[in-house]
């Protein structure tokens, strides 16, 4: 990290909209995250390593230290807003343990995103090379590419 953008434990660090979130930046919604890692990125964002500053085990409704955070680029367009918040939406009315669940989300101010449940085994395009050897050897050619 650059000496302007010093991780300050006291005094956490707001992600500069010029450069976008980098680890070490924390966003706030109910609850904070400081970044940690970056873990992806996609056409609509980045996702994120986080840790939980209000993290508190005996809490309930609290999210765990760790979580993964879903943060959307250039919200400029609506499009990708609209698409994220139909996300939340889903995400919110679906509870099944292989699909992550839904801590806290920010979609009114910049930057826009959600915390969700951190899977630390990966991503699903991280076991898409071992989805594709249940095809059988015949059909492995076919496996499409994510």
């Amino acid at each position: 990290m650059s000496d302007s953008r010093q991780a300050d434990l006291t005094e956490p660090i707001q992600p500069d909209p010029a450069i976008g979130p980098q680890p070490g930046d924390v966003v706030e919604a109910r609850h904070r995250y400081r970044l940690e890692r970056r873990l992806g990125t996609g056409g609509f964002g980045s996702v994120f390593l986080a840790h939980c500053l209000d993290a508190s085990p005996a809490a309930p409704g609290r999210p765990p230290p760790e979580v993964a955070v879903k943060i959307l680029g250039a919200t400029s367009r609506a499009h990708a807003r609209t698409t994220l918040k139909r996300e939340l939406g889903a995400l919110l009315s679906i509870q099944h343990p292989g699909i992550p669940r839904l801590y806290d989300w920010n979609v009114d101010s910049e930057p826009a995103f959600a915390a969700l449940q951190y899977f630390p085994a990966g991503s699903l395009a991280d076991a898409w090379p071992m989805i594709c050897l249940l095809y059988t050897s015949d059909a492995a050619d076919e496996c499409p590419a994510v």
